[in-house]
């Protein structure tokens, strides 16, 4: 598998991303139902659509309400083909709609729940550093973010 041009093999990327045993976790619930790969591939495709800070600055943006792509483009201090670009991809993966009115064009968020998703993500004890003794899920769930940056780089 190539990784930011490099050649990175399967026991490498395991080494960075599963550091832990995940039989040492404190949060393991097994009443939850196990989804196939398959089945989670929708869901990957939005935590990937998502996984740019331009992407998620442009989601909160919409979190009040439709934008229009102009204002989009000003209050982000992007320039408007990065803007586009990147509206783009979270149309494709479906987590905004837009609608063209004359010539402008609004955006708005298609899942009204990314509000509370976000916020509780921003919570997170994995966003405030594993080093002050959270969990092992925190810690296995910093290393995968880390692996996810480097092959959206």
């Amino acid at each position: 598998m190539a990784v930011a041009g490099k050649q990175i093999d399967i026991f490498t990327i395991l080494k960075i991303i599963n550091p832990l045993r995940m039989s040492d976790c404190s949060c393991t619930s097994s009443s939850r139902p196990v989804h196939s790969v398959k089945e989670l591939e929708p869901l990957a495709g939005v935590f990937k659509a998502l996984g740019h800070p331009v992407r998620l600055m442009i989601v909160e943006m919409l979190l009040d309400g439709e934008r229009c792509v102009c204002e989009l483009q000003k209050d982000s201090g992007r320039d408007m083909s990065t803007v586009s670009s990147h509206l783009n991809v979270l149309k494709n993966s479906r987590i905004v709609s837009c609608e063209q009115r004359g010539k402008n064009v609004y955006y708005s968020l298609c899942c009204p729940c990314l509000s509370s998703v976000l916020s509780c993500l921003q919570e997170s004890p994995a966003l405030k550093g594993y080093r002050h003794g959270y969990s092992v899920c925190s810690v296995f769930f910093i290393h995968n973010f880390e692996i996810l940056k480097i092959i959206n780089q």
